[in-house]
């Protein structure tokens, strides 16, 4: 019997799913390991709307060419998907010396009025449009969006060190949330300092 046959079908499976729920079956999980080392892939752990799950991504050095003529066909999204995947990113990722997966979790309006703002549409004429990118975005698994909130999805956790270095040097460039609408950093609030208190006068009276 094929033992590596098990593995080549799981991959097969999470490349045509994405994502799948993670396997806990130790002799399953080194079948699926090794076979994705062959392909120059790495099978990834992350967590989608709570649940476990595996995803894949490439071995250091093995990432499909960005250049023209490498043979690779790159699949483009819509200008606006991008601009709202660019603004959730933003928004999420707070702190550039972390990475980015899993950030923090910001409010669907916060998103829709940055990239709003962004877009020169303050009034939020596309609000619909938007709505409509965050939802694809959702399903492709590049962010997690239930109810009002909008946190990024488990295909940010696969990218690379590689391509998590390109972003860090374009952060600053990123559409970030007004400084009212920045998602609080944990449950506590930084109190605001208050002045020093005047010592009381003395009673005395200077001769």
């Amino acid at each position: 019997m094929n033992t590596s046959r098990p593995g080549r079908l799981a991959l097969a499976r999470m490349r045509a799913l994405g994502i799948v729920p993670r396997d806990h079956d130790a002799l399953a999980l080194s079948a699926i390991s090794g076979s994705a080392h062959l392909a120059g892939r790495a099978v990834v752990d992350a967590t989608h709307e709570g649940h476990p799950v595996q995803l894949l991504s490439w071995w250091e050095g093995h990432e499909p060419s960005l250049e023209s003529g490498s043979g690779v066909t790159h699949r483009c999204a819509p200008p606006i998907d991008m601009a709202v995947f660019a603004t959730c990113l933003g928004c999420c990722w707070t702190d550039p010396l972390d990475d980015p997966w899993p950030g923090v979790s910001v409010e669907r309006r916060t998103v829709v009025a940055t990239v709003g703002a962004v877009r020169g549409d303050p009034e939020l004429g596309l609000k619909s449009r938007y709505l409509s990118a965050l939802d694809r975005l959702a399903q492709a698994r590049w962010v997690e969006s239930a109810g009002p909130l909008v946190r990024l999805g488990p295909r940010v956790k696969a990218w690379g060190q590689n391509q998590t270095d390109i972003m860090r040097t374009v952060f600053d460039q990123l559409p970030h949330p007004a400084p009212e609408d920045s998602p609080a950093q944990g449950d506590a609030h930084t109190p605001k300092e208050q002045p020093p208190e005047k010592p009381a006068a003395s009673e005395e009276q200077p001769l």
